[in-house]
């Protein structure tokens, strides 16, 4: 396996870990706050966060609504709105299709529908008995859309959708749950940000920090992150500045006790031996390096003096050599 490849498997096997875990206590260590009309989340993706480990900054924005999908009461939301309340079908190849008979009492209504696997491949079916007659009537699923893209239909007419996306394709009745939220007030996930927003990472104690890009978490609508290694334990800040769906956003959340975990040095986690940080290891090569350099230094300083008093001494005897020479003159010229 490449490994880019089994880079991308490990990572959604963490993430599908983390998300499962998140689902079933609620936050696991991350901070939730209310902002602007929307519930933001925000902390590491992997926590506990362990110096020298890939990691990422986690941020979920959903908005904020007065009660969620299975709390609606009945009549607030037709059922031809609803996700896959009048259908939904099993994903279907290119080239097969997808058959569903329209009931009698949907008269008079107009049945949106669109594909969970292409975005661009959605539509609607007008149910009236003005419609042109006809049992089965046909809806071709293209690259770049649904062909026709609003339908008239009898009702109890066979409605045919045709995938000739090139690619698989499952087609379910009403809005998509994210436009059905919207469009009745209610919560759900905020799409997009990546272009939109831009995350700051401070370690807080050193004051470093820098400017990261936000990218969309697989299989998470709403959820962002951006990969980093922490090198350093200790607080960190998470700053996000931009814009969410138009309006100005601009705030900081820190690692702290009631919010979300600090960096921890990986020697929490070692056993039976705790093995020294890069960090460590690099602090003892500059003090090692230091203390090499002043050994230089010094034995610099003791060559010099050595070579200064081989000087002195030759000239020292440079000195009484020619006194000596002077002396024995002195004799024989007397």
């Amino acid at each position: 396996m490449p490994w880019t490849s089994a880079r991308a498997a490990v990572r959604a096997l963490v993430t599908a870990m983390v998300l499962s875990a998140t689902a079933a206590s609620g936050v696991l260590a991350h901070e939730g706050r209310e902002s602007a009309g929307y519930d933001v989340v925000v902390g590491f993706l992997n926590e506990p966060a362990y110096e020298g480990y890939l990691n990422a900054v986690f941020f979920e924005v959903t908005r904020k609504g007065a009660q969620e999908p299975d709390d609606m009461a009945g009549g607030q939301m037709p059922d031809v709105m609803a996700h896959g309340g009048v259908f939904v079908s099993t994903p279907f190849e290119d080239g097969d299709a997808f058959e569903v008979e329209i009931p009698h009492d949907l008269d008079g209504m107009t049945i949106p529908y669109h594909s969970h696997l292409n975005a661009v491949s959605a539509g609607s079916i007008e149910v009236s008995r003005d419609a042109p007659a006809g049992s089965r009537v046909e809806i071709e699923l293209r690259a770049d859309g649904a062909v026709p893209p609003m339908l008239r239909a009898q009702p109890g007419a066979t409605v045919v959708f045709l995938n000739r996306t090139g690619e698989p394709q499952l087609i379910a009745s009403g809005m998509h749950t994210d436009e059905a939220h919207a469009a009745a007030g209610l919560g759900g996930p905020v799409t997009g940000l990546e272009d939109t927003l831009q995350v700051e990472v401070t370690h807080i104690s050193s004051g470093q920090s820098t400017v990261m890009a936000l990218a969309p978490l697989f299989d998470h609508p709403g959820a962002y992150t951006a990969d980093f290694i922490p090198t350093q334990p200790g607080g960190y800040r998470f700053r996000f500045v931009g814009s969410i769906e138009g309006q100005p956003f601009d705030e900081a959340f820190e690692s702290g006790a009631n919010t979300f975990d600090a960096v921890q040095s990986r020697a929490v986690a070692q056993f039976p031996v705790a093995l020294p940080s890069v960090r460590e290891l690099e602090g003892v090569v500059r003090n090692s390096q230091a203390s090499a350099d002043e050994a230089l230094d010094e034995a610099a300083g003791t060559r010099v003096i050595g070579i200064v008093g081989i000087v002195l001494g030759a000239l020292g005897l440079v000195t009484a050599a020619g006194a000596v020479a002077l002396a024995v003159w002195s004799r024989r010229s007397a």
